[in-house]
């Protein structure tokens, strides 16, 4: 019997060629990692806030997974626009003090988590 390989490599290519490579936690899909750019105006800063006073939201996170091995692993820009629309969603104005980690799950070939705390900027 002639085992035919043109089928497992259909499959895999028909695999990878989804229309979202990257998977997250809200709305928010990508195809790339490149050119990915926060459209909402939400100020994502890895440390605190000292221009004004601000009020504590609580804290937000975001994940992004790839899902496949043959993508490049997620970004801090695609994070970023994760956070940015649940900050949104919670009327918040900037996420600060934000933490990133990184690595491999059971579901994915690799995710990169941000976490911060959303603020209420003072007018």
């Amino acid at each position: 019997m002639k085992l035919n390989m043109s089928i497992p490599v259909v499959l895999l290519v028909v695999f990878a060629s989804g229309c979202a490579s990257y998977r997250t936690d809200t709305n928010v899909s990508f195809d790339k990692t490149a050119g990915v750019s926060n459209q909402s105006n939400i100020l994502i800063l890895e440390s605190g806030y000292s221009d004004k006073t601000y009020k504590s939201l609580g804290m937000v996170s975001g994940e992004v997974k790839k899902l496949t091995i043959f993508h490049d692993d997620p970004t801090r820009e695609q994070v970023h626009v994760v956070l940015s629309e649940k900050a949104k969603a919670i009327g918040a104005d900037a996420v600060i003090n934000v933490t990133y980690e990184s690595g491999m799950g059971m579901t994915t070939w690799g995710y990169l988590k941000g976490t911060g705390e959303a603020i209420k900027i003072d007018k």
